[in-house]
């Protein structure tokens, strides 16, 4: 039977060069909330920021186009 170790060292090899280097980037780490705490994810240095479903579809036009 193979360890998990073993298997993501064989996969890793597997990969190449190019490839590693592809998978090792930066994920980009985001937030979900309410609107009215954008400012705070931009504060905190999130990549991207989602309000939720519910708050989008409660707002009025003038305040989803802001």
């Amino acid at each position: 039977m193979i360890s998990r170790r073993e298997l993501l060292i064989g996969t890793g090899a597997a990969l190449g060069m190019a490839d590693a280097a592809r998978a090792s980037r930066r994920i980009p780490i985001g937030v979900c909330g309410s609107p009215e705490d954008f400012s705070k994810a931009v504060e905190y240095g999130f990549d991207y920021y989602e309000p939720s479903a519910a708050a989008i579809s409660a707002m009025t036009d003038a305040q989803f186009n802001t």
